[in-house]
C-alpha cells in the first residue's frame, strides 16, 4: 500500500474512532443551510447543495430533520446540472413548536412553503418513507405544474399499504407524473405493485436486515439515472 494511502485509511479509522457517525456527517455536510416559515409561521429549517437549475427535493420521515438526507446532499455538492433541497419533516416541525402530531394535510406545509417562497421549476420531489405522505399530498393540493417527476423510497411500506387509500392515490398520480420506486429487494409484493402502477421502477439489492435510506450510494444511483431519463 502506498505512504498517501495508509495515511488516508489511517485518517479515516481515526475519524470512526473518536468521532460519533452522525457527528462527523453532519460536519462534513455542504454548509449551505437556510430557515423559512410556514403559513402557520412555524420554523422549517432546510439544507441546499448544488447549482443546477434542477431543483432536487428531499423530504425525511416522520421525525427527521434535514440533515437526514447529508449523503444525497454531499452527492449533489458542485452540481451544475441540479440544485439538491432537504427540508425537515413536518413532524419535527410540529414538535419543536411544541404542537400536537400534524394532520395529513399539514404534512406537505413545509413543501408548500418551500414552493411559495422560492421560484422552483421543474423540481423533483424525493419523499423517503412515511415522507411519501407529505410528497403525496402536496401533489393532491397544488398540482404538477412545477414538478418534473416524484421518487419515492422504502414505500410502500408493506403489502397492507397496497390496497389501501395510498395505493389508489400512487395509482393516479402515475397519470400525471413520473414515478421511480427505490425499494429493496427483498419487497417482492411492493415490487410487483410497483411494476404494475408505476411508469418507471428502480429496485435496489439490498440486504434484508437494511433500508434503502442506508444504501447512499445505490440510492443516489438510482436517482441520477431517474433525472438523465426525465431531461435526456
Amino acid at each position: 500500500m502506498r505512504l498517501t494511502e495508509a495515511t488516508r485509511s489511517i485518517s479515516q479509522w481515526l475519524d470512526r474512532l473518536l468521532i460519533p457517525a452522525d457527528l462527523l456527517d453532519r460536519a462534513r455536510a455542504p454548509r449551505d443551510s437556510r430557515s423559512f416559515r410556514t403559513s402557520g409561521g412555524l420554523r422549517v429549517d432546510c439544507m441546499t447543495a448544488g447549482e443546477g437549475p434542477t431543483p432536487v427535493i428531499f423530504v425525511p420521515e416522520a421525525g427527521v430533520a434535514c440533515h437526514g438526507f447529508d449523503p444525497q446532499l454531499r452527492h449533489f455538492d458542485g452540481s451544475r446540472s441540479c440544485r439538491a433541497l432537504a427540508i425537515d419533516s413536518a413532524m419535527l416541525v410540529w414538535y419543536r413548536a411544541l404542537r400536537l402530531c400534524p394532520t395529513r394535510a399539514e404534512e406537505a406545509e413545509p413543501l408548500h412553503a418551500l414552493f411559495a417562497r422560492l421560484p422552483l421549476r421543474g423540481a423533483v420531489l424525493v419523499g423517503r418513507s412515511s415522507g411519501m405522505r407529505a410528497v403525496l399530498e402536496y401533489v393532491r393540493r397544488a398540482g404538477t405544474d412545477r414538478l418534473s417527476g416524484c421518487v419515492l423510497l422504502d414505500g410502500p411500506c408493506s403489502p397492507v399499504d397496497l390496497s389501501s387509500a395510498k395505493s389508489r392515490e400512487l395509482a393516479a398520480l402515475d397519470a400525471t407524473l413520473p414515478q421511480l420506486f427505490i425499494v429493496r429487494h427483498d419487497s417482492r409484493a411492493v415490487v410487483g405493485w410497483a411494476q404494475k402502477h408505476a411508469g418507471q421502477v428502480d429496485v435496489a439489492t439490498l440486504r434484508p436486515d437494511l433500508m434503502t435510506s442506508e444504501y447512499h450510494d445505490t440510492v443516489n444511483a438510482a436517482i441520477d439515472r431517474f433525472i438523465i431519463r426525465l431531461f435526456h
